[in-house]
């Protein structure tokens, strides 16, 4: 499963988990994605990123992980794939990939709070939600990230979540909340394009607006492309699970100021959506 960051990704994948013939893991195995390519970790990656060897290694993992569950199907979300469409079509070419997209303004909101958030360490060991052999790397990167805001006296951590290339020249020139948006755009558009390159019948797109307003029938529909049966019970865990409160929260947490910042990053991708309307 890929999408921008903060569109709904963990909450579809923990939905595709309430089905008894899917399984998978509570965190992100980016270090796994990126074997071989950690110089590259969040960023793009290609099929000509992939060796042999790396190609072998990411897909015995899945396929062990996938073993212990006892052969059922493995959900993988990783916000950093939605950059990455042929090179982890390249790994797995018969896995299905369901792609979900939200609107961006909203999207922004959220992702402006995690730049800026401080960890919760309680959460993370309460959830468990990465396994123990990289709490080292975790907790260098959580050092790096506070050094890093007590040298440069901002508010927010260097980086959070997919990286690009000229990341350093958007930090260097640009607000924060303009870099939120150009993450959710580029994030968008890069797994519109990739996508566009396979088959029609290997992927699906569901907006997050649909998965909370309407989940019952929009996870029907993501079932039927898995070729899988929802019954009643499901639907109605299903139902249970969403909560629809945050659709259209830009209206209240952006400023005006806020709205004319992101707006020229964002628009043309919004309007693709149908997110908005054609300008007269």
């Amino acid at each position: 499963m890929v999408g921008a960051p903060r569109s709904g990704t963990k909450m579809l994948r923990d939905l595709l988990r309430l089905h008894p013939c899917n399984t998978g893991g509570s965190y992100e195995v980016e270090r796994v994605w990126c074997h071989g390519n950690h110089s590259r970790f969040g960023m793009t990656l290609s099929p000509s990123d992939l060796t042999p060897a790396s190609r072998n290694y990411i897909r015995s993992y899945f396929y062990k992980a996938s073993a212990r569950r006892h052969g059922k199907r493995l959900v993988d979300k990783n916000v950093h794939n939605s950059m990455r469409i042929a090179y982890i079509h390249a790994i797995f070419p018969n896995s299905p990939i369901i792609h979900i997209v939200r609107d961006g303004r909203d999207v922004v909101c959220s992702l402006r709070e995690i730049w800026q958030s401080t960890v919760d360490y309680s959460y993370i060991i309460k959830t468990r939600s990465f396994p123990i052999r990289e709490i080292p790397f975790f907790v260098k990167r959580q050092l790096k990230w506070k050094l890093e805001k007590v040298l440069t006296g901002k508010k927010h951590v260097k980086w959070w979540g997919p990286k690009f290339d000229d990341m350093e020249e958007l930090i260097n020139s640009l607000t924060l909340i303009e870099i939120c948006s150009i993450q959710w755009k580029r994030c968008t558009e890069a797994a519109y394009k990739g996508l566009a390159m396979l088959k029609p019948e290997c992927s699906i797109q569901v907006k997050y607006e649909d998965v909370v307003m309407k989940p019952a029938e929009t996870m029907e529909m993501i079932y039927d492309f898995l070729k899988l049966q929802i019954t009643d019970h499901l639907r109605n865990r299903i139902s249970e699970y969403v909560n629809a409160a945050s659709v259209g929260r830009w209206q209240r947490a952006l400023s005006l100021d806020d709205v004319e910042l992101i707006m020229p990053n964002i628009y043309r991708t919004l309007l693709d959506l149908g997110y908005v309307k054609q300008e007269s």
